[in-house]
């Protein structure tokens, strides 16, 4: 009797234990959330607690195509993820704020992923890519769309030095956004173009800009606390909105190829206490040097037509101002909160009187340079050369 009713127990035990497991792989595939379209499916929401993850390549016989807009977004329990050779396309936000994910694990079939894909994925540490991927690749855990030879994104969790593969010819934006741990990125010469936001909050203590650069993109050293100097950038044409605003900048040279200087491009460097302008600049717009508190003294160009609103505002240090050519048009307000500052013009020049925009104006000359600032950089020009794709640029790299 004693062993009927033990055979009764263990039936039950097992009984138990098979509707545990079924449970189990029921929750299991219960984590996603499917939707499907002109035959191809798409991953349209995780749902589970995360860890390792690895993302099927079949759904009912189909294959999955697609990870959907924001569908594992905000997960934090999700620490890795493995990308199936099917997918074909990463929509944008599709892992963003995936605070605790490390490590992420690309297939061959991926060809497109889509804006803030990985935003926020404050600990990621490794991006792998299978080798036979033609769109994208890998460099030193970081990755590469080798189709327009773009730097696409460094992981958050990068230390010390990096450097950008050579035949890499931009850097996307946000690329190395947030990488606090980078203190050094070595920009490849061939390289044309920093996007915006590249190095946004980044741990960079300096950098050396190539004579191939032309453009800096919005907010591209935003942040950058670090950032105490910028060398280089001889063929610099633009820089952008926001590019260096409360970085750690003390002094700038500008090559005289640059004929753009966007608004807030300089907006709170604290420590900025010495800049020298390009001749081609023309306009000074809204905010470019609000709230540089170190900053003493700056000389304008003679094309210097327009200075903006607050574009000198809260300057408290700032006690001189040389124009080399005929007043400007200013904005209002341009000098607010900066109540020190005389304004010295070239006896010769039209438009000026003994006060302009609210503040003292004096016939004078701005001083030789004495400071430590480099010789003024000639800009290059560069005859441009043949069309190439990025595929072909980036196969002849190696990617």
């Amino acid at each position: 009797m004693s062993g009927m009713n033990a055979n009764k127990r263990m039936r039950r035990v097992g009984g138990w234990a098979a509707i545990c497991l079924a449970m189990a792989a029921t929750a299991g595939a219960g984590d996603f959330t499917w939707k499907t379209n002109n035959g191809e499916v798409v991953l349209a929401k995780y749902a589970g607690a995360g860890g390792e993850v690895d993302i099927p390549g079949q759904q009912e016989g189909l294959p999955v195509a697609a990870i959907g807009y924001g569908a594992f977004e905000d997960c934090v329990g999700l620490t890795r993820v493995a990308i199936p050779d099917s997918v074909v396309r990463i929509e944008a936000q599709a892992f963003a704020y995936c605070g605790g994910l490390t490590n992420i694990s690309i297939g061959r079939g991926v060809a497109s992923i889509g804006e803030w894909a990985f935003r926020g994925c404050g600990k990621l540490a490794n991006i792998e890519v299978d080798a036979l991927n033609p769109a994208f690749g890998g460099a030193d855990g970081a990755l590469v769309d080798k189709r327009s030879s773009t730097l696409f994104l460094c992981p958050a969790q990068k230390p010390g030095s990096f450097a950008i593969p050579a035949g890499i010819v931009a850097v996307g934006n946000e690329a190395f956004a947030h990488c606090a741990g980078l203190t050094n990125v070595v920009l490849p010469e061939g390289l044309v173009r920093i996007g915006d936001w590249a190095f946004d909050s980044s741990g960079l203590t300096g950098i050396q800009i190539p004579a191939s650069v032309t453009h800096i993109g919005e907010g591209a050293f935003s942040a950058c606390a670090g950032l105490a100097r910028v060398e280089g950038g001889a063929g610099l044409v633009q820089i952008g909105r926001r590019a260096f605003e409360r970085s750690g900048l003390t002094t700038f040279a500008m090559s005289n190829g640059v004929t753009r200087l966007g608004p807030w491009a300089f907006y709170g460097c604290a420590h900025l206490s010495r800049i020298r302008l390009s001749d081609a600049i023309a306009r000074i717009e809204e905010r470019t040097f609000f709230d540089c508190t170190a900053l003493r003294s700056i000389a304008l160009p003679a094309g210097v037509v327009y200075v903006g609103d607050w574009a000198f505002g809260e300057c408290p240090g700032l006690t001189a101002i040389y124009y080399a050519g005929n007043a400007p048009e200013t904005g209002e307000e341009t000098f607010a909160a900066s109540p020190n500052v005389v304004q010295y013009y070239l006896a010769e020049k039209s438009g000026w009187g003994s006060a302009f925009a609210g503040r003292p104006a004096l016939p004078g000359q701005a001083p030789a340079e004495t400071n430590d600032l480099p010789a003024r950089r000639t800009a290059v020009y560069q005859e441009a050369p043949a069309p190439r794709s990025g595929a072909t640029m980036a196969e002849k790299a190696g990617f």
